[in-house]
């Protein structure tokens, strides 16, 4: 009697644990796929380890139903109440597609647009790479590449090479450099270079004040949009109050003093991390895709699984044309290319 006892209260154990085992994980998926903006996910998603697991949304989500199908062959083949485990299966899959931004649609209008391409380099750019991204295009960002000189001013040899090789006519284009900050002035991590063609006459702002971590750069014109391009720091333990400062003030600040600006580069997050979460001015072209087709970062995972941590954020009024990213075979990061009417 007393074995029997012992059993069913270890039976009894072992269901509350796989219980609770079940329901963590969907209660952290909650607030990331059905409430965003919540000053709760805001916390959640800046607290590590979970700002690594909201990274992958369709990863963890996946590893978590199988999981489940593990838990519900086991009850099944021990006759155990089924009902709960489906339950959680239906529920985990409801919430891993709903963390993903529903797809928006292309315009088909016939009006140009701007054709504009982000890329992390990671330092490694190579003369065929360099031509695919200029090729037919106005604005190309490139987070992690340039140097400087001696006097710490921008030096464009590296590009100015690799152009020439190609036999692009470095005279019909304008570069720009971030300025230096931590990490760049020892070419530990390259700063932000933009190319624009030289028709749209940008011009570097020099009064602006705002940096992220591993630079920022404000670009104006009197012919197209003006330009924020800028590189995150990583959310490393060592680097996660830069990593949140840089994220508020892209949502806090930039988003809200350019309310007209494409916004653009490495952000280390998805838009669903901390602040990034409530800005409603701007859109991320990655959503004309479909979800499993956003991912930009890392290129050694299936591309349904990659972390979508690149974005472009154009004004929410814009037409997007085309949205396409690329796996240039150089990077850990895939790069990303729209054309939008303005």
């Amino acid at each position: 009697m007393d074995t029997t006892k012992k059993e069913v209260n270890t039976m009894h154990k072992k269901s509350i644990l796989m219980l609770i085992l079940m329901t963590i994980p969907l209660l952290i998926a909650l607030p990331y796929s059905l409430f965003p903006s919540s000053p709760f996910n805001q916390k959640l998603t800046t607290t590590l380890p979970f700002t690594y697991i909201y990274a992958f949304p369709l990863l963890f989500g996946c590893l978590y139903i199988a999981i489940l199908f593990v838990c519900a062959i086991y009850a099944y083949k021990h006759k155990k109440n089924m009902r709960f485990i489906m339950m959680a299966i239906i529920l985990m899959i409801f919430l891993s597609v709903t963390s993903m931004p529903f797809q928006e649609s292309k315009t088909t209008t016939s009006q140009k647009g701007l054709r504009i391409v982000s890329y992390n380099v990671g330092n490694h750019l190579t003369y065929k790479s360099l031509d695919k991204l200029l090729k037919g295009n106005d604005v190309v960002v490139l987070c992690e590449y340039g140097q400087y000189d001696a006097q710490n001013e921008a030096d464009f040899t590296a590009i100015k090479t690799l152009m020439k090789q190609v036999n692009i006519n470095i005279n019909n284009y304008d570069l720009f450099m971030s300025k230096i900050v931590l990490g760049t002035a020892d070419g530990a991590i390259g700063p932000v270079t933009v190319i624009t063609r030289k028709s749209l006459n940008y011009q570097m702002d020099d009064n602006f004040t705002y940096s992220t971590t591993f630079g920022t750069l404000h670009l104006k014109s009197k012919h197209a949009p003006e330009i924020i391009a800028l590189h995150t720091a990583p959310p490393l333990a060592m680097l996660k109050n830069e990593w949140q400062n840089d994220l508020q003030l892209i949502s806090e600040k930039l988003i809200k003093k350019y309310p007209d600006a494409i916004i653009l580069g490495d952000f280390n997050a998805t838009m669903r991390h901390s602040s990034l979460s409530t800005i409603k001015t701007h859109k991320d072209v990655l959503n004309v895709l479909p979800f499993w087709k956003r991912g930009t970062w890392h290129t050694k995972m299936p591309c349904f699984i990659r972390s979508s941590i690149d974005h472009i954020l154009i004004p929410s009024d814009s037409k997007v044309k085309n949205v396409s990213v690329m796996d240039l075979g150089e990077s850990d990061h895939c790069a990303i290319y729209v054309e939008y009417s303005y």
